[in-house]
């Protein structure tokens, strides 16, 4: 139980930092549908 709380702790400043990666690089909500929709579109095709 403590050892999950102990990885929580430490993988909340990795998802800010993933977030604000993924905000800064798909700037508007439509640009990362559109990303999401391609990468299953592609991977559908291959």
């Amino acid at each position: 139980m403590f050892d999950i709380f102990i990885i929580i702790i430490f993988s909340l400043p990795l998802y800010h930092q993933t977030k604000l990666l993924l905000n800064s690089t798909f700037l508007s909500r439509e640009n990362r549908y559109n990303y999401c929709y391609n990468t299953i579109f592609y991977v559908k095709n291959t």
